[in-house]
C-alpha cells in the first residue's frame, strides 16, 4: 500500500474517531442536563468541562493529537469560518440528542495556546416553565404574584451563569401570559418559542440591538416588554 493510501485511511479513521467523540460529548451533556460545554487549550493541554447545576465536572479529553479536530469539528457544526482563528465568533448547532432536538449556542474566542470553545445547552424538553416547578418557597411565590399584578414598574432578574435566569423570565412570563396583555420580548437569541407572545431576536451586526428594539416595541403597544440582556448604559 503506497504512502499517500496509508494517509487517506489514517486520515479517515481520524475523521471518524473525532465525529463520534463530539458526539458522545454532545449527547453526555444532554444526559446530565449540563448548561454548558466548556473546551479549553492552555499550557497543560486540552480539557473538557461541563457546567451542571451551576457547578464544573471535568471529563475526560481525546488524545491531544485530536484536540484541534475536535474544535474544527465543532465550528463547522455551528457554521463558523473554521479558516478564522484569530476573532470571536458565534453560531449554532441544532442536532437530535437522547432522542430530541436539543440547541447548542457556541461561542469562540482566541487565546494564546488556540481556541477556547462553549456551548451552551439549549434543551427546551427539561425546563422547568412553570414557576411552582423552580423550587421557589410559597412566600416568595406570592410576592412574585402580587408583582405580576402592578400595571407598571421594573423587574429585574440577575445571577452568576447557569443559576436560572432564562428558566425564570421564561416561567414569568408563562404565568402573565394571557388574552387581555401583550407580551413583547427582545432576546439574542430566541431561546424558546413561547405560544402568544411575540418574541423578537436582535441582530447587532445589522444594526438592530436591544436599544432598537426597545424604541420599536414602544409603538407595538406592549403591556409586558422582556429585555433578555442589559449590556450597556442604553
Amino acid at each position: 500500500m503506497c504512502a499517500g493510501v496509508v494517509q487517506l485511511v489514517n486520515d479517515r479513521r481520524e475523521l471518524e474517531e473525532i465525529v463520534t467523540w463530539v458526539d458522545r460529548v454532545l449527547e453526555h451533556a444532554v444526559e446530565l442536563r449540563a448548561s454548558d460545554i466548556h473546551f479549553e487549550r492552555s499550557d497543560e493541554g486540552f480539557s473538557i468541562r461541563l457546567r451542571v447545576d451551576g457547578v464544573f465536572r471535568s471529563q475526560s479529553a481525546p488524545r491531544s493529537a485530536l484536540a484541534q479536530g475536535v474544535l474544527s469539528r465543532i465550528k463547522v457544526l455551528a457554521h463558523c469560518n473554521i479558516a478564522e482563528n484569530q476573532q470571536p465568533q458565534e453560531g449554532v448547532i441544532r442536532r437530535e440528542c437522547c432522542g430530541h432536538s436539543v440547541e447548542f449556542r457556541v461561542s469562540v474566542l482566541p487565546t494564546p495556546f488556540g481556541e477556547s470553545v462553549v456551548l451552551r445547552v439549549l434543551d427546551g424538553l427539561h425546563e422547568a416553565w412553570e414557576l411552582e416547578a423552580l423550587g421557589m418557597d410559597d412566600a416568595t411565590r406570592e410576592k412574585l404574584n402580587h408583582l405580576f399584578e402592578a400595571r407598571h414598574g421594573l423587574f429585574l432578574v440577575t445571577g452568576p451563569t447557569g443559576s436560572g435566569k432564562t428558566t425564570t423570565l421564561y416561567s414569568i412570563l408563562r404565568s402573565m401570559n394571557n388574552p387581555s396583555k401583550k407580551l413583547i420580548t427582545a432576546e439574542d437569541p430566541v431561546e424558546c418559542v413561547l405560544p402568544g407572545v411575540t418574541q423578537v431576536a436582535v441582530h447587532h451586526r445589522l444594526g438592530f440591538g436591544f436599544g432598537e428594539a426597545l424604541r420599536a416595541f414602544l409603538r407595538h403597544d406592549p403591556d409586558v416588554i422582556l429585555v433578555g440582556e442589559l449590556r450597556d448604559l442604553e
